[in-house]
């Protein structure tokens, strides 16, 4: 087992467990790579008939890329080429993977967790996990292939879901198609151990009637409640009419959140991210990783990337100098210097 990531196989599994403990299991670029790897290994194998990814601490399933070092490699953009390159690759990789391919997702799944999780088989999901896209707050966009998959979420949600960054907890990303199974915690070591005894090429079928017996029942989330509201509030053509649309709605706790969640991210960011989830409407996995690929490299030449990831991560200050700093000073032409 290496300090990052320990490839295993367990009866007819074969296991990918996270196990970057001090960075909640952000995935480094050699992590990729051997992620990778292992798919390369298990694939070959006719003994290996699903693959698992899992994570060894407690407190995430996979908080995300591995912000920092796009810091501290922003002089180098040979650096971003190959990880952004690497990473999306795997992502959809793992959609046409042709074994079934299950994620255990316990604590946080935000942005590259989901790009790791949510094009696979299985999203098994546990009563204390969250999923986000929060990327707009650190000035970039929510990428590996979410404009595919946010955009299969009901009405407008993805919208919302991509510019807020708002956390969905099971009830909702059940909703929403984010997971596709739920129970609750305490259920996922038998679940762990479960899978780990199972033989032969009829584990799916054994897996599927595991989960009807454990599966949590499922309430309405917050999202859910005011999916109604959301979706006319987010089919606005504009950042600054969904802003609008909102204000009025502020004295609902749950909409006072959204409208604060969507002002802290870059103005930029928004503007793009808006776009970005349009243009995506209608196209395949791999036409829309081929636009992640354009865009983050597109982030990487400039700053605004750079200044959300020093006031989040690095300084921790949590107050970046957004330039420009309004909405109404990002024009057409900027957000379009981002695009192909």
């Amino acid at each position: 087992m290496s300090h990052e990531i320990s490839i295993e196989t367990r009866g007819a599994g074969g296991w990918i467990l996270l196990n970057r403990h001090g960075a909640l299991n952000a995935l480094t670029y050699s992590m990729l790579e051997t992620i990778h790897r292992a798919l390369d290994q298990f694939e070959q194998n006719d003994q290996i008939h699903f693959v698992v990814v899992d994570s060894l601490n407690s407190k995430a399933f996979c908080a995300g890329g591995d912000i920092r070092a796009a810091y501290d490699h922003r002089y180098d953009l040979s650096y971003a080429k190959d990880y952004f390159a690497t990473e999306y690759g795997l992502n959809g990789r793992i959609a046409s993977y042709p074994k079934p391919y299950i994620s255990l997702i316990d604590g946080l799944c935000l942005g590259g967790g989901m790009g790791l999780s949510c094009h696979g088989t299985y999203r098994i999901m546990s009563d204390r996990a969250q999923m986000a896209m929060p990327e707009t707050a650190i000035g970039f966009f929510p990428d590996v292939g979410a404009g595919y998959f946010l955009n299969r979420c009901p009405g407008f949600l993805g919208r919302y879901l991509g510019l807020t960054g708002a956390r969905a907890h099971l009830d909702d990303a059940l909703f929403l198609k984010l997971a596709t199974h739920g129970i609750e915690q305490q259920h996922f070591e038998p679940l762990r151990i479960f899978l780990s005894q199972l033989r032969g090429s009829h584990t799916t079928h054994q897996l599927d009637e595991w989960l009807i017996v454990h599966a949590k029942s499922i309430a309405v989330g917050p999202i859910e409640n005011h999916a109604d509201l959301l979706n006319v509030i987010f089919s606005q053509a504009l950042i600054e009419d969904i802003a609008m649309a909102l204000t009025p709605h502020k004295g609902d706790l749950f909409i006072k959140c959204t409208l604060d969640q969507l002002k802290r991210g870059s103005p930029t960011s928004l503007k793009v991210t808006l776009a970005y989830l349009d243009k995506c409407r209608g196209l395949s996995l791999d036409e829309v990783l081929q636009l992640d690929t354009h865009l983050a490299f597109a982030h990487c030449l400039k700053e605004e990337f750079y200044e959300g990831i020093r006031a989040m991560v690095v300084d921790k200050d949590k107050s970046p100098a957004w330039n420009p700093s309004t909405l109404s000073e990002v024009t057409d032409a900027h957000v379009k210097s981002y695009f192909p």
